[in-house]
């Protein structure tokens, strides 16, 4: 299954939707991915803390072919569940 969340609009609750639905589907035993693309990268820090958005890789390095796709992915808290959870990182570029 793959789902996407999109919306130009502030302040929908994209964010919270993917994270929530993401440790429903991981909980679950499903193989999950968030890939955080949101310029305030707030599902990666959510799923992964602070620290994530300073060390990269990122997925913006990915996207710019600088690095694979699984080196911008990383563990998160629900990846000892057996289909795991993982999120690529964003690191924040907003003000």
């Amino acid at each position: 299954m793959i789902v996407a969340v999109a919306t130009q609009k502030g302040g929908s609750a994209k964010t919270t939707t993917v994270v929530n639905f993401g440790a429903a589907l991981a909980e679950r035993g499903e193989r999950t991915l968030i890939i955080d693309l949101d310029a305030q990268s707030h599902a990666t820090l959510w799923l992964l803390g602070s620290t994530a958005r300073q060390v990269g890789p990122f997925v913006h390095d990915w996207l710019d072919d600088r690095v694979e796709p699984d080196a911008a992915v990383r563990p998160t808290r629900w990846c000892d569940r057996p289909g795991g959870g993982t999120s690529m990182c964003s690191q924040q570029i907003s003000a």
